[in-house]
């Protein structure tokens, strides 16, 4: 029994001090990589975009060869056969592309934040 007793008078608890540290270091490391992580991944989602813009402008600007100036729906460009059924027609962060005909056309994703007419929207135009 006195062996036991000593044992047990050896073990100690993990202090709040210890808790604190591990976890202010694990909330460190998980910082470091959303901030090494984070621009490379909206890098690599935005250059996505871009691409499934660059289709919806060439199915856009064939259309309009076709039709004239008028300002077709992304639908219609896949209804009619000028995108392909199976195109993405989002961008990777889940809205729907859209056709703005202006001054000029213009195809566009609303960005990250999902709010059109911000600094983070991609917007391709349909040049002349």
């Amino acid at each position: 029994m006195a062996h036991r007793k000593r044992r047990n008078s050896q073990c100690r608890g993990v202090t709040l001090f210890e808790v604190g540290a591990v976890g202010s270091i694990v909330a460190v490391g998980v910082a470091a990589a959303a901030l090494w992580l984070g621009p490379h991944a909206h890098a690599e989602q935005t250059d996505e975009a871009v691409r499934n813009a660059m289709a919806i402008r060439h199915a856009l600007q064939t259309w309009q060869e076709d039709n004239g100036q008028a300002c077709p729906s992304v639908s219609q460009l896949v209804y009619e056969r000028y995108l392909s059924p199976t195109a993405n027609v989002e961008d990777p962060w889940g809205n729907r592309f859209r056709i703005l005909c202006e001054d000029v056309s213009e195809v566009v994703s609303p960005g990250v934040d999902g709010e059109p007419g911000t600094s983070d929207d991609v917007v391709l135009r349909v040049e002349d």
